[in-house]
């Protein structure tokens, strides 16, 4: 809702004024607004709270108003731009459950101390799109997949009466349009595809990336794009090497290749030297969903690439028939298991130690073990989280069992940015979900790796 602001008798009345006065006409008329609510005041122009809003900009404020006991605040339309490998969307978050720029506009609750978030979810696990937006006060992030960005907070500015306008005001941290990259596009078989403009596949491209065979670097990586084998479905890699390991060449298609890897012995199934061996990589693959957002601008489909290799890929010697057979002993770093009375009743929920690399190298084993080698959680069934301390110059400070994911004001892992100097590192992994029957769904096994946060403009998403 737009505020007609005082011009004293005689004064210029600018173009961005005058636009202002014919859009609170508009919403009038409308009845998208009161106008009795929209008419002037005649205090000092430096009255704080919402009424003399110059930012007209994406996610501004639009203005304050009183709504019974409670003030409610109004903010400008706003898009989110996502960039992916498919392309760009555009989205117009909601604010409950209506889209932000549908007249009449919906508001939050202005209350002091409260925060305005905007959550950007990816519901469909089968791409990695934005699936959802929305803007609201509550605290509780959503769960799966998503990321929650501050656009800014409601401050106490006079004696906190809520009387008066002037008790309250909003402090802007994100406005304008805002853009959500996921992260880089120049890795190597990173591939990108484009969309027409019905959002159907256009063009596909792929960057080389290095190849590894047997622990040397035997094909390097290239700069430039190339056009990919198919704008649609699956990408393949396939390398070739003679039978003594040497690299030979690659070749790209739309379909798994020959996959004969290098035995140890060097014999083929027929007690032969091997000739030739050769190893197949899934690159990615190209697909359509449907648009979840066409009224924001968007064609009725959009086009998203799954990545599955990414930056190297590495051609090993294969494994015996001894080390396919070797089960897993039970006893591997951060195994969770549950333990049982004679009734078949849950009695404790037990975690291995296991190790913590930092930034590639090993720092430490986490957790301390009881006499028996493993260590108690506090809780008998539901989420087992390992949370990794370090101090601000990455030095470990502690490691310790939790049944949440950390808040995120202290969930902090070290950002490539001059900005985070004097932040203490934190790190969150979802280890596992303990049924209330004892059974075990494990996500991280082994060890866990702590690395610097790629996405610095970001919050970091859900550990698992």
């Amino acid at each position: 809702m737009y505020k007609l602001t005082h011009k004293p008798k005689g004064s210029t009345l600018t173009s961005r004024e005058w636009n202002d006065h014919v859009d609170a006409i508009n919403e009038a008329l409308s009845g998208a607004s009161d106008a009795a609510d929209m008419m002037p005041a005649l205090p000092a122009l430096t009255r704080q709270g919402g009424h003399y809003i110059n930012d007209k900009g994406g996610f501004s404020l639009r203005s304050l108003t009183r709504q019974g006991e409670d003030w409610i605040a109004y903010f400008n339309p706003g898009r989110v731009l996502e960039v992916h490998a498919g392309g760009a969307r555009v989205i117009i978050p909601k604010i409950g459950g209506v889209k932000m720029d549908v007249v009449p506009y919906q508001a939050v609750k202005a209350e002091k101390d409260k925060k305005v978030y905007l959550d950007l979810v990816w519901g469909d696990n089968s791409h990695d799109c934005i699936t959802a937006a929305t803007i609201s006060t509550q605290d509780t992030q959503p769960g799966g997949r998503s990321a929650r960005l501050v656009l800014g907070k409601f401050v106490s500015s006079g004696s906190g009466s809520g009387a008066s306008i002037d008790d309250i005001t909003y402090v802007p941290y994100l406005t304008g349009c805002i853009t959500y990259a996921s992260g880089s596009r120049n890795e190597g078989w990173r591939v990108l595809a484009v969309a027409d403009k019905d959002g159907q596949p256009k063009a596909a491209y792929l960057r080389r990336g290095n190849i590894y065979a047997f622990g040397k670097l035997v094909s390097e990586g290239s700069a430039t794009w190339e056009t990919a084998p198919a704008k649609q479905g699956d990408i393949w890699l396939t390398v070739k090497c003679d039978g003594d390991g040497n690299y030979k060449s690659f070749s790209l298609g739309t379909s798994k290749g020959e996959e004969a890897p290098l035995k140890a012995d060097g014999l083929d199934d027929d007690g032969k030297k091997q000739k030739s061996v050769s190893y197949s990589f899934k690159l990615a693959t190209i697909g359509t969903s449907a648009e979840p957002f066409p009224d924001d601008g968007n064609p009725a489909s959009f086009v998203h690439v799954r990545q599955y290799v990414l930056g190297s890929v590495f051609c090993e010697l294969a494994k015996s028939e001894a080390q396919e057979a070797k089960v897993e002993d039970g006893n591997e770093g951060f195994r969770v298991k549950a333990e049982k009375d004679s009734s078949g009743k849950v009695t404790a929920v037990k975690v291995r130690p296991g190790h913590v690399y930092f930034q590639g190298r090993f720092c430490t084993t986490a957790l301390e073990g009881g006499p028996d080698g493993w260590v108690s959680h506090v809780a008998t069934s539901g989420a087992v989280w390992l949370v990794v301390q370090f101090d601000e110059w990455g030095v470990f400070e502690s490691a310790y069992l939790s049944t949440s994911q950390p808040s995120t004001a202290t969930l902090t892992p070290f950002i490539l940015s001059t900005e985070a100097t004097g932040i203490r590192g934190q790190y969150a992994f979802h280890l596992a979900d303990v049924g209330t029957d004892g059974t075990v769904k494990q996500y991280a096994l082994g060890a866990v790796y702590c690395l610097f946060e790629a996405g610095t403009f970001f919050t970091p998403g859900p550990a698992e």
